[in-house]
């Protein structure tokens, strides 16, 4: 399985290009060819769903600088690096289904980020950096506290909020400056 991984990403660095499928590979670790040389500059988007990843290097964004979309669900992600927030290019960023509990607040300086997908994780609260991402399409899984209520409401620097409540569902609708944008956190 290695030596078929090692072929995957040299084939990657030589042909250039920007899409590679890591998914499925039962990684325990982030494979460190990836991080080698600067053959992966073009990489735009990086699927790595369903392995038993546990943390991200530190030097992703430097080694991967063009990465629009990175899909992280269903690994074992305890921890996101705060180098995540160099990935000025990132657009969609889903980290579904693995064990985060607290997301780092660099994620505040991704300006392009549009989907950040968090749901599934044992989340407490979002870092109140996150009202930085007003353009985000957030969907986040975890209980909803009085608490988490008024941290999530006063994330966004809102001028309208309504609020609905249905079975196991709960969508703010917030209408700020730049456009209407709905949330949508999913109770478990």
């Amino acid at each position: 399985m290695a030596s078929e991984l090692c072929k995957t990403i040299s084939e990657a660095k030589l042909e250039k290009h920007k899409n590679l499928f890591l998914n499925y590979r039962n990684l325990h670790h982030f494979p460190l060819e990836l991080l080698k040389d600067e053959g992966l500059q073009y990489l735009e988007r990086l699927y790595m769903k369903r392995n038993s990843l546990t943390t991200l290097p530190e030097n992703l964004a430097q080694k991967l600088p063009n990465l629009v979309e990175l899909y992280l669900h269903s690994n074992n992600i305890v921890v996101v690096p705060e180098a995540i927030g160099s990935l000025v290019k990132l657009q969609f960023l889903d980290l579904s289904d693995n064990a985060l509990e607290i997301v780092c607040p660099e994620i505040g300086r991704l300006r392009s980020l549009r989907h950040l997908r968090l749901a599934n994780n044992q989340l407490k609260y979002l870092p109140a950096e996150y009202h930085q991402c007003i353009h985000v399409s957030l969907l986040l899984s975890f209980l909803i506290l009085s608490v988490q209520m008024v941290s999530v409401s006063s994330w966004l620097d809102v001028t309208q909020q309504e609020c609905y409540q249905s079975k196991q569902d709960l969508s703010f609708t917030y209408t700020g400056e730049c456009a209407q944008l709905i949330y949508c956190i999913e109770c478990f």
